[in-house]
């Protein structure tokens, strides 16, 4: 099983964001999820790079990976059994937030 680094957008106290319920664990402590993998249901919902724009939120971590075979890959998200979060990115917080949408609203004004 390879490990690859990956995102999740979490709420204040890491707690989950966009539906699921729960608290991810501190940095560092793996989070392991038991039977079948099914998008929106069950299953650690990850992020690439270029899927993260979709799904903005409060927190944005670096989450590490352990993939598996049964890994279910998305065009807007992973599902995997297991990860742990490693560290929050600093530089988005409610000031970057607001400006990043203040540029989305400039663009699609005219």
């Amino acid at each position: 099983m390879t490990i690859a680094t990956h995102y999740k957008v979490l709420g204040p106290n890491r707690i989950c964001y966009h539906g699921g319920s729960g608290v991810w664990p501190e940095a560092g402590t793996w989070l392991t999820v038991t039977g079948p993998l099914v998008a929106c249901r069950n299953g650690l919902h990850v992020l690439t790079r270029d899927q993260l724009i979709n799904w903005l939120g409060p927190a944005i971590w670096k989450v590490e990976v352990e993939r598996s075979e049964d890994d279910i890959y998305q065009p807007d998200k992973i599902v995997v059994r297991r990860a742990r979060l490693t560290e929050k990115i600093p530089r988005w917080n409610d000031r970057t937030a607001r400006l990043f949408a203040a540029d989305c609203a400039e663009h699609v004004l005219p």
